[in-house]
């Protein structure tokens, strides 16, 4: 009792210990690099930071391997009850560093504690079935095939539903006419009354020539306001009528096509609705 007792403290001993053993050492890297990343790694591990100094030890083990890298990852997994990491850690470390066989009992001690842990908690998880697994059931007593059902007369000669309209606000080139209507009015209008203040400033001019340039800049922007403005309202009555004249429910719905074109005599709109 009193031998088993001394083997239970000895092995809490070593499952508190740091990172890697103190005596006799294990075999570090010669590495400037390697030993900086190691150096962290431990202060990390000391701080019970394991995740920071898992990366810090894989890094050191990347620029030179070393036994004593495969030792402290093993430790740290295990820290983290990563067991099956740790695991294969503890057994690389048991493969690559012959050279240091005092730390093969403890290594071989923690290697078991951890599989047991492992074993343990396989044999108390609930059972996982195959869903492809088929459930066995009561053979089915065969009976009669029923008779088709004949369809009903007339049935194969149903002509198919109509297609739903939507409704008139859902028209987009209806409102997309009256919105472009309503931006072109807006841009008439401020161009008709640049125009009209273009007008009163020539009438306060002394001079013919100013009076003159700031009339045909008036005449200019009269032009454009007009054209703009026509486009505008032609654009608004085009889109009132495309959402009048939208197609009901139960109307076929068709193509719609639109033209604006200028004439002479001022503006077309030609379409199909």
């Amino acid at each position: 009792m009193k031998m088993m007792s001394s083997l239970v403290c000895a092995f809490a001993v070593l499952a508190l210990a740091g990172p890697a053993f103190a005596d006799p050492p294990i075999a570090r890297p010669k590495d400037p690099a390697a030993l900086k990343h190691l150096d962290v790694a431990t202060k990390l591990y000391d701080i019970r930071s394991f995740e920071q100094a898992i990366e810090e030890y894989k890094a050191g083990a990347l620029v030179e391997p070393a036994s004593v890298f495969d030792y402290d990852l093993a430790q740290c997994y295990r820290q983290l009850h990563k067991y099956k990491d740790a695991i294969w850690f503890y057994q690389r470390f048991l493969k690559e560093s012959p050279e240091t066989p005092e730390h093969d009992d403890a290594v071989k001690k923690f290697i078991d504690q951890m599989q047991a842990e492992l074993d343990q908690k396989a044999m108390t998880a609930p059972p996982i079935e195959d869903a492809n697994t088929a459930v066995p059931t009561q053979p089915a007593t065969p009976t009669a095939p029923a008779p088709p059902t004949p369809p009903p007369a007339g049935a194969d000669k149903a002509p198919p539903p109509p297609p739903a309209a939507d409704a008139w606000y859902h028209d987009p080139i209806g409102w997309g006419l009256v919105g472009g209507g309503v931006v072109a009015l807006g841009v008439s209008s401020y161009f008709l009354l640049d125009a009209r203040s273009l007008d009163l400033d020539s009438n306060k001019q002394a001079g013919q020539t100013e009076q003159a340039s700031l009339r045909s800049r008036a005449h200019d922007r009269r032009l454009v306001g007009g054209i703009v403005g026509g486009i505008g309202l032609a654009a608004v009555a085009t889109g009132m009528i495309k959402l009048v004249l939208h197609p009901k429910a139960d109307e076929q719905t068709e193509t719609a096509g639109l033209g604006i074109g200028v004439t002479s005599n001022g503006f077309a709109v030609t379409g199909r609705f």
